[in-house]
């Protein structure tokens, strides 16, 4: 069997139509136009910056799709966003009460505003 070259438009294109961001969106926030977008999409050996930029626009990890990224990522001393810290679940859990708690407190005031009217 032949290895078969990975077509790195094509890859972006796949990941991008799964996010829950536009075409429009994740084109301006990687600092393209949505038209370049359509251009890069077409090309097989994507430069590594542009997929890069793409990463952190959508964002997504491109190291599984394509294994060179991750030896460009080390090259470039750039962090990968699965390296981002992630919070635990106990500090979700807290920081969800402590927006219900706001939430509730600013709902309280308001009613009490509204009945002083």
């Amino acid at each position: 069997m032949q290895n078969r070259k990975i077509h790195r438009g094509d890859i972006l294109h796949g990941v991008a139509k799964r996010s829950i961001k536009t075409i429009t969106r994740i084109a301006a926030d990687a600092g393209y136009e949505k038209s370049s977008f359509y251009v890069h999409i077409k090309k097989e050996d994507l430069d590594l910056d542009i997929i890069f930029k793409y990463g952190k626009s959508i964002p997504h990890n491109f190291d599984v799709e394509i294994p060179e990224m991750s030896e460009y990522l080390d090259t470039h001393k750039l962090k990968k966003e699965d390296d981002d810290a992630k919070p635990d679940y106990e500090q979700v859990v807290k920081e969800k009460e402590r927006w219900k708690d706001k939430y509730y407190t600013l709902l309280e005031e308001h009613t009490i505003l509204l009945k002083g009217k």
